[in-house]
């Protein structure tokens, strides 16, 4: 399957995405983000780690989804920033399922 990575879902930082959701600032999920990708935190401990600053239970699987969208996004500028507008979904690796829900859902 081909895809038009000049969607929003590729296209919009999911920090930016978070802050507007969560009302807090973009750096708190750089931060956590940070911390799971290399600081070798692991799902949980981030998730507890993004409920402390927020102060707002975080149930694992949305923050799983945070996870994945920071992936894909990070992922997809590489292509963009090569100026690449098509990709096949065998580029996400193993967050294809999840591109391909994304953009199945959002049709």
């Amino acid at each position: 399957m081909y895809i038009d990575i000049n969607r929003n879902l590729f296209k919009e930082d999911p920090a930016e995405r978070f802050s507007v959701y969560f009302k807090c600032s973009p750096d708190v999920w750089r931060k956590v983000w940070h911390r799971y990708k290399f600081l070798d935190y692991t799902k949980e401990e981030a998730r507890e780690y993004l409920s402390m600053i927020l102060r707002v239970p975080i149930e694992q699987r949305p923050f799983n989804r945070w996870a994945e969208r920071t992936e894909v996004y990070l992922k997809a500028q590489i292509a963009l920033d090569k100026g690449i507008k098509q990709v096949n979904s065998n580029f996400f690796g193993k967050h294809k399922d999840f591109v391909e829900n994304e953009i199945n859902k959002n049709k």
